[in-house]
């Protein structure tokens, strides 16, 4: 909720509540409390010191899908709103297979 007021008070013409309530992948989970997950776990490493050992590394490849998928939303929203075009080449199609 933070975030998406974040980016409502920098300028109202920035619809976020598309690009967190749209699901990604799965239908009955919107994109929002994926990110809501991410930001209480980087917190708990944070401001804790607290590592979740349960997170799988498919989890992290999910998470770090889900946050592609935002920066290409948002990505896509500014050239909307600012008029100016998408480039389909940029950095959103990246392979993750990192591990």
């Amino acid at each position: 909720e933070k975030t998406k007021d974040n980016f409502e008070n920098l300028d109202k013409r920035l619809d976020v509540n598309k690009i967190f309530n749209v699901p990604y992948k799965d239908p009955k989970k919107s994109l929002s409390k994926s990110i809501n997950k991410i930001v209480n776990l980087r917190n708990k490493i944070v401001h804790e010191g607290y590592i979740d050992t349960g997170l799988t590394e498919d989890d992290i490849k999910q998470f770090i899908e889900q946050i592609m998928c935002i920066a290409k939303r948002f990505y896509e929203l500014f050239a909307k709103t600012y008029d100016f075009d998408v480039d389909p080449d940029l950095w959103f199609t990246f392979d993750i297979d990192f591990f």
